[in-house]
């Protein structure tokens, strides 16, 4: 087991993001959690659910602005919203101080498969065939 220090990587990333990703749970698909810091002064944020994920949304600190193509609403310390693709919005900080989120996205295992199998078709046939076991 890893612990990881999510302010800290975070920190050292240009964005003020960490994405910490969960690849080896093949059957339930995919598992992200992201963490991120929005300061006083951020600039908007568009962020995109794909078809076929969902995501959680949770403000850890401060107050934050979430604007859809629908509608606009603020959430706080300790809320959150549950938003399902594909969908766009953006986040904005209305703190006057910095303010954390955390986003634990799921991509569906069919969706994930789907994504798999387009990538392997544009792959030549020698690296299709070595995955297969087939030897040539």
């Amino acid at each position: 087991m890893k612990i990881f220090k999510l302010p800290l990587l975070a920190e050292a990333s240009p964005s003020g993001e960490y994405t910490l990703t969960n690849t080896e749970n093949k059957t339930q698909g995919k598992l992200n959690l992201v963490y991120r810091t929005l300061t006083a002064d951020n600039e908007d944020s568009e962020l995109t659910v794909d078809a076929g994920c969902e995501e959680i949304f949770f403000v850890l600190s401060g107050r934050i602005e979430i604007r859809t193509e629908k509608n606009s609403f603020a959430v706080s310390t300790g809320e959150a919203f549950i938003m399902n693709g594909p969908a766009n919005f953006e986040v904005q900080n209305i703190n006057d101080a910095e303010s954390v989120f955390i986003l634990i996205r799921k991509t569906d295992k069919n969706e994930e498969s789907k994504e798999n199998k387009d990538k392997d078709e544009e792959k030549p046939l020698q690296e299709n065939s070595s995955t297969l076991g087939i030897s040539q």
